[in-house]
């Protein structure tokens, strides 16, 4: 974990209760945990004001020069035994009153368990950014098996930093919600009044809701809005052809974005997870020659210059929808010769 650019810690959680207001913590690659016990209840706890980036390799002194489809930087609720899930952490990422400046950004976040809601993320009035995110493979027996995001009628002031009328809820961009598990809102629940979400070139696949909200449940008020995104292959009600297997909720702003059972056709993911297996890791999803969401996005959307791979966001004339810009590649490998691995992402080996 790197301060400051110059003071190094070697510990996440140490970071995260030193850090300050207005200050960042650049995190290296590598698999993070809440703890190094078995106490359930730990949680990596965002700080208001505080800027997190994962994908360094702790030798940068730029943000920019960060390399997120080299250094996988990994928070996973895996405290227990490895690969069992009856004892690991409830939620993987607490958010607790976070206004705008607050950014989490870069990282994957799994193996979240709770019995209640928000096993990947559980967040409660939080307004900040969160972007470049892979959310996989978490099981809430509640809502919100890859986030559960609550945010009350009455907004907090910040200290008069901000005005109350000025924010209305967070933003998600370049952001992955794969093969998560819960009973609504399986990918993501937002729920709560006077509040707003912005959903931004992201993915939702594979997520398995036992009852309503496959990919997105969402009761809230205000509006709920899904620009440039992809809503694909996830499960309600062990169906995937409801409209409920995608998004459950009214309110909701569907923006050049392929949303199943509501608009758009087969996004073509290069390997996909069966939404029955959830929780489940390791989807590919990027989209393959002739997918009908390359070049189809609003440019004005996304302010960011990269994709979730770093790569740049624009490579024709019009954005890409979901969370990768540009198609998946085939290798070929010829025996003969010593391959070019810098020529592609690597997520096809």
């Amino acid at each position: 974990c790197i301060r400051d650019r110059s003071t190094a810690f070697n510990d996440l959680q140490t970071a995260l209760s030193e850090a300050v207001y207005g200050q960042e913590i650049w995190v290296a690659d590598g698999t993070y945990h809440p703890t190094t016990g078995t106490d359930r209840r730990e949680s990596f706890n965002l700080k208001n004001g505080v800027k997190m980036y994962g994908g360094f390799a702790g030798n940068e002194t730029l943000q920019t020069q960060r390399n997120l489809l080299a250094k996988r930087t990994v928070l996973s609720g895996d405290i227990g035994v490895a690969g069992d899930m009856s004892d690991n952490s409830f939620s993987v990422v607490t958010a607790r009153t976070l206004e705008p400046t607050t950014i989490l950004d870069g990282f994957r976040i799994s193996g979240g368990r709770s019995s209640l809601s928000g096993a990947g993320i559980s967040g409660q009035n939080i307004y900040g950014t969160f972007a470049n995110l892979v959310v996989e493979g978490n099981w809430a027996d509640g809502d919100g098996g890859g986030a559960d995001i609550f945010v009350s009628a009455t907004k907090p002031n910040f200290g008069g930093t901000f005005d109350p009328d000025e924010i209305n809820g967070p933003t998600w961009i370049n952001c992955v919600f794969a093969g998560n598990r819960a009973q609504q809102g399986a990918g993501l629940r937002f729920s709560g009044s006077n509040a707003a979400c912005r959903m931004v070139n992201c993915t939702f696949q594979g997520n398995h809701a036992s009852t309503t909200g496959g990919a997105v449940e969402q009761n809230t008020g205000e509006q709920f809005e899904i620009i440039n995104s992809i809503i694909w292959n996830n499960m309600a009600d062990d169906s995937t052809t409801t409209t409920s297997a995608s998004i459950a909720g009214s309110n909701t702003t569907i923006t050049s974005s392929i949303v199943e059972n509501v608009t758009g056709m087969d996004p073509k993911f290069r390997r996909p997870i069966p939404p029955g297996d959830a929780p489940a890791t390791d989807a590919l999803l990027r989209l393959e020659p002739g997918s009908p969401g390359l070049n189809a996005g609003d440019n004005s959307a996304n302010s960011l210059p990269t994709d979730i791979l770093g790569r740049p966001r624009i490579l024709n004339t019009s954005v890409d929808l979901g969370a990768y810009e540009g198609p998946a590649q085939t290798w070929h490998v010829n025996t003969n010769e010593q391959p070019d691995l810098t020529a592609e992402s690597g997520e096809n080996w």
